[in-house]
């Protein structure tokens, strides 16, 4: 390779070195209300004196949750968890007010970051009995201390404790009793006991 061609290769590389399109960061707060979240980056740059250091925090990331028309899956992300961020090619503060945003020259900015997820922590280690072993649609507390799994033949819900809202009384470890009449009439309310 000549002299120009491997001048023009390592401007490239210098230049792509820059970029970046996604990478696992920690959360270091997260605000249900708005729906975004301050992260640090687990990326380490070299400075131009040779030194390693943190990427900065990004603060007031959006979130990506799964959102259509009113409804909305919320999950309980704290502080120490692991998160997926993507960097956006374009400004993205437009769009997230439902504007189009112009194009620009800056690329994959990191201030145009968005949080699409959770990543499981040693993720490249089985968890055999964690919640993720379940088939099927699963949400809950991966110790499966109290989940949903709606597979295609059954619906499995564990908890100790179910709290209805809309007038019916809570029922503790799952025991109820109905009262009723006789046989054939229509059952009263559910009262807790057994």
């Amino acid at each position: 390779m000549d002299k120009f061609t491997q001048f023009l290769s390592n401007l490239v590389d210098a230049k792509l070195f820059g970029i970046e399109i996604g990478c696992v960061a920690k959360v270091q707060s997260y605000s249900a209300t708005k729906g975004t979240m301050d992260v640090l980056p687990l990326l380490r740059m070299e400075n131009d004196y040779g030194e390693s250091k943190d990427f900065p925090i990004l603060a007031n990331v959006p979130v990506s949750h799964p959102y259509g028309g009113d409804c909305v899956i919320k999950l309980p992300y704290k502080r120490g968890d692991l998160v997926w961020v993507t960097f956006s090619a374009n400004d993205i503060r437009k769009s997230l007010q439902g504007s189009p945003s112009q194009k620009t020259k800056a690329r994959w900015n990191m201030q145009d970051a968005c949080v699409i997820g959770g990543v499981k922590k040693d993720s490249l280690v089985p968890s055999p009995n964690s919640l993720l072993s379940l088939d099927g649609v699963v949400i809950g507390f991966e110790d499966k201390s109290s989940y949903l799994q709606i597979k295609e033949d059954e619906i499995k819900f564990k908890s100790s404790k179910i709290t209805l809202t809309d007038g019916i009384n809570s029922f503790d470890a799952l025991t109820h009793k109905h009262t009723s009449g006789s046989v054939g009439t229509p059952t009263m309310k559910p009262t807790n006991g057994s």
